[in-house]
């Protein structure tokens, strides 16, 4: 049986990362039997979540977990789409991985009413004297992430838009 690390349900969804919520649908789509399991990203083969465990195979990272279950289990998602369909799905795949990810990043981390009811569940353990402190610590690595990968800082309603590339994306046009 595979084993997805994962962090586990927040913020009313299944998991808070979009990467741990691709590599779970990927495991449903394919039929095979697994569980969940709460991960630590500090043993995690790459620092962070998920990651899955297939009979002793660890594999990190949800785009190379779907080209494991391709691989190992004959998963195939895109089998009745043409060449230039395949493209663009890629294409989709790694601007929603890629870029759109930041935006939400921002969204989630950076608009403090968004955080107030989003993240802010992550620091609930934290003991009370400590969690602004911590909170605070936290929010600046983060908008530290977000500089670095050339995403900040944005206009409130900002990053979504800008990430998703505006009006008449590439995306938006290419099934004319």
């Amino acid at each position: 049986m595979i084993t997805l690390y994962q962090f586990g349900p927040a913020m009313g969804l299944v998991d808070p990362s979009p990467f741990v919520m691709k590599a779970d649908l990927l495991l449903k789509l394919s039929g095979l039997s697994y569980r969940r399991v709460r991960g630590d990203m500090r043993k995690a083969p790459k620092g962070k979540l998920p990651y899955i465990d297939d009979d002793g195979q660890i594999v990190a990272d949800s785009t190379l977990i779907r080209l494991h279950l391709a691989d190992k289990h004959g998963l195939t998602l895109d089998a009745g789409l043409s060449e230039a369909q395949k493209a663009l799905a890629w294409s989709v795949d790694c601007m929603l991985g890629d870029h759109f990810y930041w935006g939400i990043v921002h969204e989630r981390w950076m608009v403090d009413e968004h955080f107030a009811r989003g993240p802010s569940v992550f620091f609930k353990g934290v003991p009370a004297l400590l969690r602004g402190l911590v909170t605070t610590l936290v929010r600046r690595k983060v908008r530290a992430n977000l500089m670095g990968a050339g995403h900040g800082p944005f206009q409130r309603g900002g990053a979504l838009a800008a990430a998703g590339g505006g009006r008449g994306g590439a995306v938006g046009s290419a099934g004319r």
